[in-house]
């Protein structure tokens, strides 16, 4: 395992299941000295020490309000890429136009740095540039989390799947919307559905996203770009959600917002849309707080993948498992 000198943006709750799997890692004895996270950042600006923060020091002190508490030295987060870090780590809340985050990527890049993200803002509307960047500089993005949380998705693409080409997907990838969804489908109404949600830890900072149905759009321009080959932005597809004025008056059938990929016409069509699955489908069978996919492959098969629970923690382990890959981590 390699030197890992790692910056943390975004201590939500998602930075916080980092936090903690890292700081159980290292208790466990899985990670030597040289894997260190450097800084954390949270929207009040960054704690840092070159020689290795303790995470559940910070963990400790953001649990009480403030990582400041932690005693760590202080400085501004925008100038977190100006530390002697390896891996910038970002997941931080999603912006609108995603312009943020491209900086960020374009610059570490720039200096070195490898980026995993959870954030799907930057790769749902600059995807083509931020890849051509990464790959001009010699430098990786794993973004494994940004779809499908702790389900494998592009890992298992990547080590498990090698000889097959992707030929179609369909996905239920936004758990929040879809468990509003069938709340408000069992006589419940919008804004107590997004309360149940929210105490779960799965909706966003901005809920519209979720609900709205942005949330899974940029998860399905993802999957189109990384498994198709296409160059999509979030302008290029059409998607739905649910708000106050849904009407579920006389639907029928199981209806969920499910992301679905796949070749027409000798183009890559995308979209993230309401749809009546089929009995057969065996997207039917997952639960109100689960994400899944069926994955059409070239020798394969139709490949089935379901988590039970999607929440801020399955996240965090898929981060963590991207950053552990690019520290050359290996079990014993």
């Amino acid at each position: 395992m390699k030197e890992s000198r790692i910056s943390l943006i975004g201590a939500g709750n998602v930075g916080k299941g980092i936090l903690s799997i890292i700081q159980g890692m290292k208790d466990q004895g899985q990670l030597k000295e040289d894997f260190r996270i450097i800084s954390v950042s949270d929207s009040r600006g960054t704690v840092f020490d070159p020689q290795g923060i303790n995470p559940g020091k910070v963990l400790n002190a953001k649990e009480h309000g403030d990582i400041f508490r932690s005693g760590y030295s202080k400085m501004d987060t925008d100038d977190v890429l100006s530390l002697k870090s390896d891996i910038i780590v970002d997941v931080s809340p999603a912006t609108r136009d995603g312009k943020a985050g491209r900086d960020l990527y374009m610059e570490s890049f720039s200096l070195g740095k490898h980026v995993v993200t959870a954030n799907k803002a930057p790769l749902s509307f600059f995807w083509k540039e931020i890849m051509n960047r990464a790959a001009s500089s010699g430098r990786e993005i794993r973004y494994e989390s940004t779809v499908a949380g702790g389900v494998p998705l592009f890992n298992l693409r990547d080590y498990c799947l090698l000889p097959s080409a992707v030929l179609d997907f369909h996905g239920i990838v936004s758990s929040t919307v879809n468990y509003v969804l069938r709340k408000m489908r069992s006589g419940m109404d919008f804004n107590q559905a997004l309360e149940e949600a929210s105490k779960l830890g799965i909706v966003e900072a901005n809920f519209r996203d979720d609900t709205d149905g942005i949330d899974s759009a940029r998860k399905t321009v993802i999957l189109a770009n990384s498994l198709f080959g296409s160059s999509l932005t979030l302008n290029d597809i059409k998607y739905q959600g649910v708000n106050e004025n849904t009407n579920f008056d006389g639907a029928t059938g199981e209806q969920r917002i499910v992301a679905s990929v796949g070749f027409a016409d000798g183009k890559v069509r995308a979209r993230s849309i309401l749809e009546i699955l089929e009995s057969e489908d065996p997207l039917i069978t997952l639960k109100p707080q689960s994400l899944g996919y069926v994955m059409k492959t070239g020798f394969s098969g139709e490949i089935f993948v379901a988590g039970l629970r999607d929440g801020p923690i399955e996240t965090a382990s898929g981060v963590v498992n991207d950053i552990l890959l690019l520290s050359g981590f290996r079990r014993i």
